[in-house]
């Protein structure tokens, strides 16, 4: 029964012979243009100065402003520094997202028609390109009325810049009846 078991685990664990012969045979490479597919590598839009710029604290800028200022008279110079923050981001993005559509572009003119699921999704991903441009283009101008992606931020300056201004008069008040 003990040479019955070894036998058992000698043919399980017994070296299988490789197969040493081709069993599909490929072109030769000499028929390929390139051997390497265009590759593309897109950043992150996420990262852009715009968000960096949306995700600052805007109130605490506007109430820090409000106090120091204490009068409306600044607001509006605060408010034209803002847009031209933002708008300078924008077209930092617009410049970034035409690096990426040129870049696209010369992949697909790269690719022709020899890969046509790739010449498919890079054409998708240039009309989305081109899309987000025009939103970004879109943006910008609507950034001159405090409209868009501009507003929240424009916005929490204003109530924080009116806060700093009665955190001012607050205080003035305080230290007048000491």
């Amino acid at each position: 029964k003990e040479n019955q078991n070894m036998s058992i685990l000698n043919k399980l664990f017994q070296r299988k012979p490789r197969l040493t012969k081709q069993l599909i045979d490929f072109p030769e490479k000499s028929l390929f243009v390139d051997e390497e597919v265009p590759t593309l590598t897109v950043p992150r839009k996420f990262d852009s100065a715009i968000a960096r710029f949306l995700n600052e604290d805007h109130f605490l800028a506007g109430s820090h402003a409000g106090f120091q200022l204490h009068s409306h008279d600044g607001l509006e110079l605060y408010q034209r520094q803002l847009r031209a923050q933002f708008r300078e981001a924008v077209d930092a993005l617009i410049g970034s997202l035409s690096k990426e559509l040129l870049e696209k572009e010369i992949v697909l003119i790269q690719i022709g028609d020899l890969v046509p699921s790739q010449k498919r999704c890079l054409e998708v991903s240039i009309n989305q390109t081109k899309a987000e441009i025009e939103e970004a283009k879109l943006q910008k101008e609507l950034s001159i009325g405090d409209e868009g992606w501009i507003n929240s931020a424009a916005s929490s300056f204003n109530i924080g810049f009116q806060q700093g201004m009665k955190d001012f008069f607050n205080e003035k008040d305080f230290f007048k009846n000491l």
